[in-house]
């Protein structure tokens, strides 16, 4: 595992497949600690799927017993099922399962905004009035945002 702080409150984990970016803070407190912990959350939760992905590998429609499924898993069997394509298999929803589990667990530790990017796929929890920027790189041989989606957090 590789865990490269980038500043106060911001991580780069990079494990095997996993490149994901995360960030919290409880309002302007970075949680530094809590990131750590949710790195080696994140590598555990990988080899849990791991463990599954004979199962995670078929069409989401061959699949039973989805509440004795880890809970990422399930929530990646869940998001392919909505969109009823019978060819897909829950590995589609594998790396935005992952950050969504991640996100979840640094809001159990008390961070109020988060924001987890698996390569693209990005979960948030904002708090009431938490903003974050979000921005698009279109063209991969710049570093320069074409695009920027301001979402401030809600009461709800």
């Amino acid at each position: 595992m590789v865990l490269n702080f980038i500043k106060p409150g911001k991580y780069f984990l990079d494990y095997g497949p996993m490149q994901i970016m995360l960030e919290a803070y409880r309002g302007k407190e970075p949680l530094n600690k809590e990131l750590e912990n949710a790195a080696d959350y994140a590598i555990k939760l990988l080899a849990k799927l791991s463990d599954w992905r004979k199962t995670a590998s078929k069409r989401w429609t061959l699949l039973e017993n989805v509440d004795q499924m880890p809970k990422a898993l399930a929530k990646m069997y869940y998001a392919v099922s909505s969109l009823g394509d019978e060819t897909l298999t829950p590995m589609a929803a594998v790396a935005g399962s992952v950050a969504d589990s991640i996100a979840d667990y640094l809001n159990s530790s008390g961070a109020t905004k988060i924001v987890v990017n698996n390569g693209g796929d990005i979960a948030l929890r904002l708090n009431k009035e938490e903003k974050v920027r979000l921005g698009i790189i279109s063209d991969l041989m710049s570093s320069d945002c074409s695009h920027y989606l301001d979402i401030i957090g809600e009461e709800g």
